[in-house]
């Protein structure tokens, strides 16, 4: 049965996703992309820079700025929009509505650029800030299109963070652009910007990324054309081997909306380490092994909570279209389900978007499917048929696009174990990479089309050339280290917490440049903090700028390196007052936040916790001692989802991502 919309709007996945290392080979249809670390990079800002602006000094000439309507002006300098600070650094541009009352309407246009010698791609990012008061107030970036300004991005929600535009639609013309704020006759608080920059390539094709504005007939290099079916597809009425075979319907073929039904295998499936003998189907594009799972609105891999086999995770709803039907062997070990063009929740009936994807899972028996081979070692097959949506709109999505992306992988449900494919939110071919490794971007449905991914039972996607020993003796957990570093009156404390934990001894490293990093000390593991990190106090520091890296090894020799980080420290002058983040949590979380904080100092720690689209739910300041301190938050009711809270103390700021967990759970 469907549920009514205010339960639908409340149920979101409630999971966390940390970084973690890549290392998996990754093969899709014919296509060895080659280690997960190295393959497609996502867009940088790359190329020649044509636009170069932090405010620090005065505003070029060639940047205008038009007088509010309403009163007040543009401002220039390191001040405050009431309690909103630059997102960036230093001094930047802003409009101050608050301090002004009534600002009304006013805009920025940067400097025309002619990009008539660019074909490749052009981007556009800046450090943004916009808050709103009471849903009244709008942010405009426009792009002048030969007879009037278009819209390249509007905000009518709070944001504040990095703000990255493909203006790549306007390569090889004169550029300008404008940016708009408007308060719509209401206060606000106001919108300011830093750090912007327009960068252009003079390429295109060929740069290994299927990126906006490409196709397999403009750039065959960089996207690829498949056709159908998918190599390891299954039609409805076949077994593996095209023998005609009867399916059955998922639930009956009862038209339900997030909805499950458990199978027993009748064999032994393995996944993670761990072996299972039934499955639960959920009706949102997913398998999983532990219980059922009801959640529609998805999140990037590695999550904390489901472990979880994903063709294609997002709010399927049946009720607008489409079918899921089964096939199980035991005797030939394996279970075939299959979504054949689902539509969407907040689709209309007979939905005109509709999604055709499968999955095989099977205890490594089964070597080929059809005609196609599969890699030794493979016990999930994904293929895929026409892709044609991926969002539903209870997940933000508008006509099937946008809002939470679909994603693609495995699982293991610790946190820090999967293997991430990428997710999707938009039409087209662009696939750059997925959000785990690379932190990318959501990438086009189309890619999906029509393509086969096989992973073992360790989420690790498969190559039919030269394969590692895929055993489970031979695979390493991948470990996430968070590192931070504050100047003391007589040196440098390095705090630093490893997830998952590891007993090995841990190197610190230190240097005085990134390419210069040398063995300092060694500790054990007996040498944790009791908030379960470590703490080293480096008293000899150099003088000037020290960098600083933790390593260690596990048992099977494989390295682990945090990120090198950079620590300016002048002996006999006063130093900025130290600030540590020991710990925070619990993550998820409900009502409360507890955290723990080591000031070099007293003062006042300010705290803000923003939703993901940058509006600052709750905000206020407390009293720190020098030394560890301790603070219990209490929250007001928030809808389940993504968070970002930042602390602040003596000009140093930390930001943590959270979740909030639904009420129940």
């Amino acid at each position: 049965m469907a549920q009514p919309r205010n339960d639908k709007s409340s149920t979101i996945s409630p999971y966390k996703h940390p970084s973690r290392l890549g290392w998996a080979i990754l093969w899709v249809g014919s296509l060895l992309v080659g280690p997960l670390t190295g393959f497609a990079q996502c867009p940088t800002l790359s190329g020649d820079t044509l636009i170069s602006a932090q405010f620090e000094r005065t505003i070029n000439s060639d940047w205008r700025t038009s007088a509010p309507s309403d009163g007040g002006s543009w401002t220039q300098n390191d001040g405050a929009i009431g309690v909103f600070e630059n997102p960036g650094s230093g001094k930047w541009l802003y409009l101050n509505d608050e301090a002004n009352n009534d600002i009304g309407k006013a805009h920025l246009d940067l400097p025309t650029i002619d990009l008539a010698a660019y074909r490749g791609r052009i981007l556009l990012q800046m450090d943004l800030l916009f808050q709103s008061f009471a849903d009244s107030g709008s942010c405009q970036i426009m792009v002048w299109d030969d007879m009037n300004w278009k819209p390249a991005w509007t905000s009518r929600e709070d944001f504040n963070g990095t703000l990255t535009l493909d203006l790549s639609e306007w390569r090889g013309k004169a550029l300008s652009v404008r940016i708009i704020y408007d308060d719509e006759g209401a206060w606000g608080w106001g919108m300011g910007i830093d750090n912007v920059y327009l960068v252009a390539s003079g390429g295109y094709c060929g740069d290994g990324f299927c990126a906006a504005g490409e196709s397999s007939e403009t750039c065959p290099d960089d996207c690829e054309s498949l056709t159908d079916p998918a190599p390891a597809w299954v039609p409805i009425g076949q077994d593996l081997e095209g023998h005609t075979v009867s399916y059955k319907y998922f639930q009956g073929n009862t038209r339900c909306d997030d909805c499950t039904q458990k199978i027993d295998l009748g064999f032994d499936f393995r996944f993670f380490g761990q072996t299972y003998q039934s499955v639960w189907m959920n009706s949102n594009g997913n398998l999983t092994l532990d219980d059922q799972f009801l959640a529609f609105t998805p999140a990037p891999f590695c999550l904390n909570g489901p472990n979880m086999i994903a063709p294609f995770f997002a709010d399927v709803d049946l009720l607008s279209g489409g079918e899921i039907r089964y096939h199980l062997d035991p005797a030939h070990r394996y279970l075939i389900v299959t979504w054949s063009e689902t539509g969407y929740y907040g689709c209309i009936q007979d939905c005109p978007r509709r999604n055709t994807f499968q999955v095989v899972i099977t205890n490594g028996s089964v070597d080929q499917i059809g005609d196609t081979p599969l890699p030794p070692n493979t016990n999930m097959v994904f293929s895929y048929g026409d892709m044609q949506w991926t969002t539903g709109t209870s997940s933000g999505g508008k006509n099937g696009f946008g809002g939470h992306a679909a994603t693609v992988g495995a699982n293991a449900g610790d946190g820090f174990t999967c293997q991430d494919y990428g997710t999707f939110d938009h039409e087209g071919p662009t696939y750059l990479g997925n959000y785990q490794d690379r932190m990318c971007p959501p990438n086009g449905v189309d890619h999906l089309d029509f393509r086969s991914i096989f992973l073992n039972e360790m989420g690790q996607s498969l190559s039919t050339d030269t394969l590692p020993d895929l055993t489970t003796d031979s695979l390493r957990q991948d470990h996430m280290i968070q590192i931070q570093a504050a100047t003391q009156s007589q040196g440098v404390l390095i705090s630093w917490q490893i997830r998952p934990p590891s007993q090995q001894p841990i190197q610190i490293i230190r240097g005085s440049s990134r390419d210069s990093l040398r063995y300092l000390e060694e500790l054990s593991f007996s040498d944790t903090t009791p908030s379960g990190g470590f703490e080293y106090f480096d008293a000899g520091p150099i003088e000037g700028s020290s960098f600083y890296q933790i390593r260690f090894e596990d048992q099977s020799g494989n390295t682990f390196e945090s990120e090198v980080i950079e620590v300016t420290f002048n002996r006999g002058r006063q130093a900025t007052p130290g600030f540590l983040l020991e710990a925070i949590g619990p993550n998820p979380f409900e009502d409360r936040l507890n955290i723990q904080t080591r000031n070099d100092a007293e003062g006042l720690v300010a705290f803000q916790l923003s939703n993901i689209n940058g509006q600052i739910m709750v905000q206020g300041t407390w009293s720190a001692n020098q030394g560890h301190n301790e603070f219990s938050l209490k929250l007001p009711p928030l809808p389940p989802g993504s968070y970002v809270i930042s602390l602040s103390y003596h000009g140093k700021r930390i930001t943590r991502k959270l979740i909030r967990q639904p009420d129940g759970d």
